[in-house]
């Protein structure tokens, strides 16, 4: 198992301290893309994209978040040995 630099656990903690959750995922979806070339990160641009648009967080893209989240956080969880460090980042 890997485990996850506190560097990049250390740039989750600060997007999620200035309440960019999205971001906060899309770091994450990145490393687990750059290692393993499985992920969500055009699903979270789409995301991004169609929440600028509207100018809030609708409620379907809320629930697309929640469940990109969930599938995130399963392939960190398999991946990385330090996860607890990931989730309390979030």
């Amino acid at each position: 198992m890997q485990k996850l630099s506190n560097a990049v656990i250390n740039e989750i903690a600060t997007e999620t301290d200035v309440n960019n959750h999205l971001g906060a995922l899309w770091v994450l979806a990145l490393e687990l893309t750059c290692r393993y070339g499985e992920c969500l990160v055009e699903e979270l641009e789409r995301i991004a994209e169609e929440h600028e648009k509207a100018g809030y967080l609708t409620d379907t893209l809320n629930s697309d978040r929640a469940l990109a989240r969930r599938v995130i956080m399963q392939q960190a969880a398999n991946t990385y040995s330090n996860f607890d460090d990931i989730r309390a980042a979030f």
